[in-house]
């Protein structure tokens, strides 16, 4: 692994004036406190919890969420979730805690009455979490899933992509002599994302690991292809060699995808389905970004489109008819990333939306994938704002 950018330096500078802990993958787990400055009695910084999601409502709500994904995760494996999809709901909830600044060298304390002394910490439900899904990366074939090798699941590729990502963007707040096991498996694990891109330049639902797996004839779609292009985007910031031209080919299967009559993106190059969707859009827009793209004539189109699904309706959640929290995750970091008259449009009505939707017990409903997942993914919405995940950051 290389040298870490500057923004991971600093982030890690920042992070070690709160004090140190250790990791619990078989490592030592040293509980931390770190909070900086001003606190409220949650233990979080004053800041934060003016910054994330821009009101004290949509503050507290984040608190309420992550004290529910604390409660649920498992404490022998770390997993949280007990859905077909858990391996993507770990990471995407380990994801959440290190939206907010946690890592294994800062952690507020959250209460927890099923721990002894009532209560856990940011730092400990990540390392919780990263133990899991280093745990079940595959050493010989990298591919991160709790199933039985070939097994076919639902969502897996997607899960593979989010724990890839969640492991690149952990990476810099683990203490260097925790690195190396962490460094192999992310290698591991993005090595099979480049050897399962499609000879079109996209991702499918099957991987290098399957069986009879070739690029020459396998299928890709939109939705997988995203969250491989931010996993890689991830591991290079994290020191991963990515291959260039790996990136350029995902660019150009962008670029095919783009209808440029209505400005929408299709959901497949080889499937032989081209509806188009808002969500799919969304993904496709956020792709772009990953892959360092910010002003190109697919990106503006997409972006039209968007902007024009929120104008006809009167909840900008809605717009993401189908499949409304994986569209409202993609659609959230593309209007970020276009700032302006997008993001004003998009995200105070986004935010009061999830604030209002909330239950008492502090999660968000998803009936499919488990409420985990949706609490997962709106944390990670209301905490946009803050910036500190470098996949969110302009």
């Amino acid at each position: 692994m290389g040298g870490l950018p500057g923004y991971r330096r600093a982030l890690g500078s920042l992070l070690a004036a709160a004090g140190v802990a250790g990791l619990a993958w078989g490592w030592p787990l040293v509980a931390q406190e770190a909070p900086v400055g001003g606190e409220a009695a949650s233990g979080r910084p004053m800041e934060e919890r003016s910054r994330a999601g821009g009101t004290p409502e949509a503050a507290r709500a984040v608190e309420r969420g992550l004290a529910y994904l604390a409660r649920q995760q498992s404490p022998t494996t770390g997993s949280t979730g007990g859905s077909p999809y858990t391996e993507a709901t770990t990471s995407l909830a380990g994801l959440a805690f290190l939206a907010g600044g946690a890592g294994f060298i800062r952690g507020a304390p959250i209460a927890h009455p099923g721990r002894p002394d009532g209560e856990t910490s940011d730092g400990e439900v990540v390392a919780g979490c990263l133990r899991y899904v280093v745990g079940i990366t595959d050493e010989e074939t990298g591919f991160v899933s709790a199933g039985e090798r070939g097994e076919d699941r639902p969502g897996r590729m997607h899960a593979h992509g989010y724990a890839t990502l969640f492991m690149a963007e952990s990476y810099g707040n683990v203490p260097t002599r925790l690195q190396p096991r962490l460094a192999g498996r992310l290698r591991a694990a993005v090595q099979l994302i480049l050897d399962s891109q499609t000879e079109r330049g996209g991702w499918g639902y099957r991987n290098a690991a399957d069986r009879g797996f070739r690029r020459e004839t396998a299928d890709d779609e939109g939705s997988v292809t995203v969250t491989m292009v931010q996993a890689l985007r991830a591991a290079r910031d994290a020191g991963v060699d990515v291959p260039a031209e790996r990136i350029e080919a995902a660019l150009d299967y962008l670029r095919r995808s783009c209808v440029r009559t209505e400005g929408a993106f299709r959901y497949s190059l080889s499937m032989g389905v081209d509806r188009t969707s808002y969500e799919l859009t969304a993904a496709a827009v956020s792709t772009l970004n990953a892959a360092g793209v910010y002003e190109s004539e697919e990106l503006r189109l997409g972006l039209r489109y968007l902007l024009g699904a929120l104008r006809r309706v009167e909840n900008p959640w809605r717009a993401a008819a189908t499949f409304e929290w994986y569209g409202n995750l993609y659609a959230a970091q593309a209007f970020h990333q276009a700032g302006g008259e997008y993001w004003e449009r998009y995200y105070p009505g986004v935010r009061d939306h999830l604030v209002r939707e909330q239950r008492p017990d502090g999660h968000w409903e998803n009936e499919q994938r488990g409420h985990e997942y949706a609490t997962a993914v709106a944390i990670l919405i209301l905490r946009l704002p803050l910036g500190y995940l470098p996949i969110f950051q302009r």
